[in-house]
């Protein structure tokens, strides 16, 4: 496992949208390619298509149960070191084509090692976890929520000192969070971020469409989370 600093690099894009200021890491357009448009944080895609649903630009994973985004590691992607966790918001569009049990965005193996984060669909349930791997201890925010099928969702993830949050369409929906043994700090692992696929977990791997996915190094508060998803699901660009 890596150690070390968080690396603090901001990107500052040049027009302030209503309600944050908008340090961004990286951003996929999923204009035809899984490139990072703001950073350096580009994705290669396995049997991945570009449609546009609805007039917005996506990804779809549906071909098969190995489609895939993965991105390398690099130390901008992960918010913890063993010590502290950084605050930080993930936030996309979400399409589902079925709806069963899948990782839609995750930072972690397949297997029981090497785990930072996820956010998944689980029992009727949308979920974000935090893994310190060392102490196997878990972080996690659970809401209840069936997704709808051809439907275009916005989905928001922040921690923000400590607090998970879940949004939908811009909205926090509540939920429950709870620490499962002595948590700390998420550990600065080795592996890639994965979109649209549980690692090596086939059964439960996405079967839909994510668009216009940003994350961000600070929680992005509920106005400006309601100001970035009305965007998106518009399909105004943010900046």
């Amino acid at each position: 496992m890596k150690t070390g600093i968080l690396e603090s690099k901001k990107y500052v894009v040049s027009t302030i949208p209503t309600g944050y200021t908008p340090f961004i890491i990286s951003h996929w357009k999923y204009n035809g390619n899984a490139n990072d448009s703001i950073g350096t944080n580009h994705g290669t895609a396995t049997s991945v298509t570009y449609p546009i649903v609805n007039t917005i630009q996506m990804a779809d994973f549906s071909s098969s149960t190995s489609s895939k985004i993965s991105v390398p590691d690099v130390d901008n992607l992960s918010f913890g070191n063993g010590t502290i966790d950084v605050d930080f918001s993930i936030d996309f569009l979400v399409y589902f084509n079925a709806v069963n049990n899948c990782w839609l965005i995750n930072k972690r193996f397949g297997g029981a090692y090497n785990m930072e984060y996820y956010c998944e669909v689980l029992n009727g349930t949308l979920r974000f976890l935090l893994v310190d791997q060392s102490a196997q201890a878990y972080r996690f925010k659970t809401y209840t929520f069936t997704p709808s099928t051809g439907v275009i969702y916005h989905f928001g993830y922040t921690h923000i000192s400590g607090t998970l949050k879940i949004y939908k369409n811009g909205i926090d929906v509540g939920g429950v969070q709870q620490d499962q043994g002595p948590y700390i700090s998420m550990e600065n692992s080795i592996e890639p971020l994965i979109m649209g696929k549980s690692g090596t977990v086939t059964s439960i791997s996405f079967n839909g469409k994510l668009g216009v996915q940003t994350f961000w190094n600070q929680g992005l508060t509920p106005s400006g989370m309601l100001d970035v998803a009305t965007k998106k699901l518009n399909g105004t660009p943010i900046f």
